[in-house]
Protein backbone atom coordinates (compact mmCIF):
# COMPACT_ATOMS: atom_id res chain seq x y z
CA UNK A 1 0.00 0.00 0.00
CA UNK A 2 3.00 2.30 0.53
CA UNK A 3 3.87 4.16 -2.69
CA UNK A 4 7.60 3.96 -1.78
CA UNK A 5 7.68 0.22 -1.10
CA UNK A 6 10.05 -0.26 -4.05
CA UNK A 7 12.52 2.42 -5.13
CA UNK A 8 14.79 2.42 -8.17
CA UNK A 9 17.27 5.27 -8.02
CA UNK A 10 19.10 7.04 -10.86
CA UNK A 11 21.96 4.50 -10.63
CA UNK A 12 19.43 1.67 -11.09
CA UNK A 13 19.89 0.51 -7.49
CA UNK A 14 16.75 -1.17 -6.14
CA UNK A 15 15.46 -0.58 -2.64
CA UNK A 16 12.68 -2.65 -1.12
CA UNK A 17 11.29 -0.96 1.98
CA UNK A 18 14.07 1.63 1.91
CA UNK A 19 16.07 3.99 -0.29
CA UNK A 20 18.85 1.85 -1.77
CA UNK A 21 22.48 2.23 -0.73
CA UNK A 22 23.60 -0.85 -2.72
CA UNK A 23 22.57 -2.48 -6.03
CA UNK A 24 19.88 -4.41 -4.08
CA UNK A 25 18.94 -3.15 -0.62
CA UNK A 26 16.14 -4.86 1.32
CA UNK A 27 14.89 -3.53 4.65
CA UNK A 28 12.33 -5.51 6.65
CA UNK A 29 10.98 -4.27 9.94
CA UNK A 30 10.93 -6.72 12.85
CA UNK A 31 7.13 -6.55 13.03
CA UNK A 32 6.84 -8.13 9.58
CA UNK A 33 9.18 -11.06 10.12
CA UNK A 34 10.03 -13.36 13.00
CA UNK A 35 13.44 -14.75 13.90
CA UNK A 36 12.93 -17.87 11.78
CA UNK A 37 10.91 -16.33 8.95
CA UNK A 38 12.84 -15.83 5.73
CA UNK A 39 14.08 -12.33 5.03
CA UNK A 40 14.73 -13.26 1.40
CA UNK A 41 13.44 -16.33 -0.45
CA UNK A 42 14.63 -17.66 -3.79
CA UNK A 43 12.33 -20.29 -5.28
CA UNK A 44 12.85 -22.83 -8.03
CA UNK A 45 9.96 -24.85 -9.42
CA UNK A 46 10.60 -27.83 -11.67
CA UNK A 47 8.32 -30.77 -12.44
CA UNK A 48 6.19 -30.49 -9.33
CA UNK A 49 9.08 -29.80 -6.94
CA UNK A 50 9.42 -26.48 -5.18
CA UNK A 51 12.89 -25.80 -3.80
CA UNK A 52 13.70 -22.76 -1.71
CA UNK A 53 16.77 -20.98 -0.48
CA UNK A 54 15.79 -18.86 2.50
CA UNK A 55 18.07 -16.24 4.01
CA UNK A 56 17.20 -15.39 7.60
CA UNK A 57 18.61 -13.10 10.26
CA UNK A 58 18.36 -13.91 13.98
CA UNK A 59 17.31 -10.61 15.53
CA UNK A 60 18.76 -11.53 18.94
CA UNK A 61 22.25 -12.62 17.89
CA UNK A 62 22.66 -11.06 14.42
CA UNK A 63 23.31 -14.50 12.96
CA UNK A 64 22.66 -15.01 9.27
CA UNK A 65 21.12 -18.33 8.36
CA UNK A 66 20.72 -20.15 5.07
CA UNK A 67 18.10 -22.88 4.78
CA UNK A 68 17.28 -25.01 1.78
CA UNK A 69 13.94 -26.76 1.61
CA UNK A 70 12.09 -28.82 -0.93
CA UNK A 71 10.69 -32.29 -1.51
CA UNK A 72 14.18 -33.78 -1.04
CA UNK A 73 16.68 -32.52 1.49
CA UNK A 74 19.47 -30.66 -0.18
CA UNK A 75 22.70 -29.18 0.98
CA UNK A 76 24.99 -26.37 0.00
CA UNK A 77 27.83 -26.28 -2.47
CA UNK A 78 30.55 -23.66 -2.83
CA UNK A 79 32.74 -23.29 -5.86
CA UNK A 80 34.44 -21.18 -8.42
CA UNK A 81 35.27 -21.39 -12.12
CA UNK A 82 32.38 -23.86 -12.56
CA UNK A 83 34.03 -26.31 -10.14
CA UNK A 84 32.63 -27.42 -6.80
CA UNK A 85 35.17 -26.83 -4.01
CA UNK A 86 33.18 -27.56 -0.84
CA UNK A 87 29.87 -29.19 0.09
CA UNK A 88 27.74 -29.34 3.22
CA UNK A 89 25.32 -32.19 2.61
CA UNK A 90 21.78 -32.63 3.99
CA UNK A 91 23.08 -34.55 7.02
CA UNK A 92 25.57 -31.79 7.93
CA UNK A 93 28.69 -33.57 6.73
CA UNK A 94 31.32 -31.30 5.17
CA UNK A 95 33.47 -32.23 2.21
CA UNK A 96 36.34 -30.20 0.79
CA UNK A 97 37.53 -31.50 -2.55
CA UNK A 98 34.86 -34.24 -2.58
CA UNK A 99 31.23 -34.18 -3.69
CA UNK A 100 30.13 -36.96 -1.34
CA UNK A 101 31.62 -36.57 2.15
CA UNK A 102 31.52 -39.84 4.10
CA UNK A 103 32.49 -38.44 7.51
CA UNK A 104 31.75 -35.34 9.55
CA UNK A 105 34.70 -33.69 7.75
CA UNK A 106 36.22 -35.18 4.59
CA UNK A 107 39.23 -33.48 3.03
CA UNK A 108 40.59 -34.28 -0.41
CA UNK A 109 41.94 -31.08 -1.94
CA UNK A 110 42.75 -31.41 -5.64
CA UNK A 111 46.42 -31.43 -6.57
CA UNK A 112 47.51 -31.84 -2.94
CA UNK A 113 50.95 -33.31 -2.26
CA UNK A 114 52.78 -33.59 1.04
CA UNK A 115 55.30 -31.04 -0.27
CA UNK A 116 52.66 -28.28 -0.23
CA UNK A 117 53.79 -25.53 2.16
CA UNK A 118 51.58 -25.51 5.23
CA UNK A 119 50.41 -29.12 4.94
CA UNK A 120 46.82 -30.26 4.49
CA UNK A 121 45.48 -28.71 7.70
CA UNK A 122 46.97 -25.81 9.63
CA UNK A 123 45.97 -24.56 13.07
CA UNK A 124 47.44 -21.21 13.97
CA UNK A 125 46.65 -18.55 16.55
CA UNK A 126 46.73 -14.84 15.79
CA UNK A 127 50.41 -14.33 16.69
CA UNK A 128 51.69 -17.63 15.21
CA UNK A 129 52.88 -18.77 18.67
CA UNK A 130 51.02 -22.07 18.31
CA UNK A 131 51.23 -23.37 14.77
CA UNK A 132 50.54 -26.99 13.84
CA UNK A 133 50.62 -28.49 10.37
CA UNK A 134 49.14 -31.89 9.59
CA UNK A 135 50.52 -33.75 6.60
CA UNK A 136 48.78 -36.67 4.92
Amino acid sequence: ADATAITIDSNENVGIGTSPSAPLHVKVTEASTGETDPLIRFERFTSGDNAYLDITVDNNNNLIGFQSTGSSDGGFTFGGASTERMRIDASGQVGIGVTGPDALLTLNPPNYTSSVTGGMIRWQNSNNAHDTNIQS
